[in-house]
């Protein structure tokens, strides 16, 4: 797997399963068996794999407390002509997931980088969320402060993409709560819990329903969440739905709820249902 024309070695991001290991392609397991060297976010993890299938290679750990360091370390092995293939705990390298750093010193570099394609489960949560997926973003974890939560979510509000979130277990109701003091709890949403594994769920509803679900213990806090959150349905809605809170801001005190109703409609396109749920949101937050 030495590069053709130069000495220098190649780099492949090998996408691995997230559950089920049958959803590993045969690529990717020639690319590991043929590679000098695997760089792996967690070298107990990779090695059961790798055996899994019959595989020993020299394995380096690269994660979030060494990646520069070890990084520079495989960029070496690189120019020396050594083949690396990285992967992570689960699905495709980079997303969330230590590696970038190696990357971009083997571009810099000139040293050819090939993906291999394979499971990922922002795309498979996206892919049955029922959801518009035309247009998204990425959003993955939340920051770890409600405070901190709470100001990021207000720059995703009026967004008319649908918004695909990663939650660890521990995090995900204060997530869900934060996420509907600020978007409200009508939103249609789709949440994914691991995927393809023995004990996968997946549960389409909106976000007061989904929460509700969880003080329920109807969906386990246990395993892998991603969640995707429905967009602003309408490019119109965006300066609407502002306006709308100007005026309830300006307002409210002022007017009764109907009279605000009324001259919300007036001066916007905003149907009369989708403002009373607006100042309802407004008025419990």
């Amino acid at each position: 797997m030495r590069n053709k024309h130069s000495d220098t070695g190649q780099l492949f991001v090998v996408a691995t399963p997230i559950g089920n290991r049958g959803d590993i392609t045969n690529r990717a397991l020639e690319i590991l068996s043929e590679c000098d060297i695997v760089a792996a976010e967690d070298s107990r993890n990779t090695n059961t794999l790798l055996a899994f299938y019959g595989i020993k290679k020299k394995i380096y750990s690269i994660h979030e407390h060494n990646e520069e360091r070890v990084s520079k370390k495989l960029y070496k092995k690189l120019l020396s002509g050594s083949s690396i293939a990285l992967v992570c705990d689960a699905g495709t390298p980079c997303i969330s997931d230590p590696g970038y750093r190696l990357i971009k010193l083997a571009h810099e570099e000139g040293i050819k980088t090939f993906p291999i394609p394979g499971p990922t489960s922002v795309i498979a949560a996206l892919s049955v969320s029922g959801l518009a997926s035309d247009r998204f973003c990425f959003e993955g974890f939340l920051h770890p402060k409600s405070e901190k939560r709470k100001s990021r979510l207000k720059k995703l509000v009026y967004d008319n993409r649908t918004i695909i979130f990663l939650i660890s277990v521990h995090k995900i109701e204060e997530n869900i709560k934060d996420i509907i003091s600020i978007f409200g709890g009508h939103r249609r949403c789709f949440l994914a819990r691991e995927m393809t594994k023995l004990h996968e769920q997946y549960i389409r509803t909106d976000l007061d329903n989904l929460f509700t679900s969880m003080k329920k213990d109807e969906i386990k806090k246990k395993g892998e969440f991603v969640l995707v959150v429905e967009g602003v349905n309408e490019k119109s809605d965006t300066s609407d739905i502002l306006l709308a809170k100007k005026i309830h801001e300006e307002l409210s005190g002022v007017l009764s709820n109907n009279r605000l109703i009324n001259l919300i409609m007036k001066t916007t396109e905003l149907k009369r249902n989708d403002i009373y749920e607006l100042l309802l949101d407004l008025k419990k937050n």
